[in-house]
């Protein structure tokens, strides 16, 4: 898992190569993923995701 901040450029990479909008603070980069939590049609499909990526890291 990443816990140091990231450079600039990897931070301006990042931002142009997803397809969600991600806030900046601190070096790091957050998703406002509360909108998908919010509908019942796609919660389940973030909350399947988010849970693959989390199993993915360790």
């Amino acid at each position: 898992m990443m816990t140091d901040p990231m450079k600039p450029l990897g931070l301006s990479l990042w931002q142009l190569t997803t397809r969600r909008p991600m806030a900046e603070a601190g070096g790091r980069l957050f998703v406002d993923v509360t909108q998908g939590l919010a509908a019942p049609a796609s919660r389940a499909g973030l909350l399947k995701m988010l849970g693959r990526s989390h199993n993915d890291c360790g």
